[in-house]
């Protein structure tokens, strides 16, 4: 009889002990839930609420330095001879407007605080996952993924431009952004003659 009651005894605790288990489990499912990345906007507020040609100019920067990434990466390992070149004369160009737009930024809002939104139209779809430039193999592939990169961020680039000319205040800005529509939808014209003597990205490419 001893026996049997020791063993009931037991059998309680354990069903007890299940219980408290199963209730913990819930509990900590219930509370830990995957925390959503912040947007441009969440990490940087007052964005923007920024003067619009602050905000161009910081973003444009941005959106120029992946550019000028791009190219300098790719330069080395680029095989037609008119892709190359454009490839080096890219950094050049855009390094130019980048040290223009911050001379700009330096005068014209002083210790302000940075005003990049990446909710600009032309800046979201634009750019791009650049670790296959690292590792793929030079030749006539790679060209065509350079290319299938260079054109949606160019043509990014010619949107954020014809967005400023409507929106844009100072009259810098809006020459700027001239200048930038019609080098790149250019450099854009340029890229898909190129593109047509080339292969179809490969299965790996970003761009697929």
């Amino acid at each position: 009889m001893r026996s049997v009651l020791c063993f009931l005894a037991l059998l309680t605790l354990f069903y007890c002990a299940s219980c408290t288990s199963e209730q913990t489990e819930v509990s900590v499912a219930e509370t830990v839930q995957p925390v959503p990345a912040p947007t441009a906007l969440e990490v940087n507020p007052a964005a923007a609420s920024s003067p619009y040609d602050l905000q161009f100019i910081d973003t444009m920067i941005v959106h120029h330095q992946g550019a000028v990434e791009m190219a300098t990466m790719a330069e080395t390992r680029l095989q037609n001879g008119k892709l190359k070149a454009l490839a080096k004369s890219i950094p050049a160009d855009q390094q130019r407007e980048i040290k223009q737009m911050k001379a700009w930024r330096e005068q014209w809002y002083p210790g302000s605080p940075s005003a990049q939104n990446m909710t600009m139209p032309g800046m979201g779809g634009s750019m791009m996952d650049m670790s296959h430039m690292k590792t793929m193999e030079a030749g006539p592939a790679y060209d065509a993924m350079f290319i299938d990169m260079m054109i949606p961020h160019h043509q990014g680039a010619v949107q954020m431009g014809e967005n400023a000319l409507a929106k844009a205040e100072r009259l810098e800005v809006k020459e700027l952004s001239k200048k930038i529509i019609d080098a790149q939808t250019r450099e854009i014209e340029q890229m898909k003659k190129l593109r047509v003597s080339l292969p179809n990205p490969p299965a790996e490419s970003p761009m697929r």
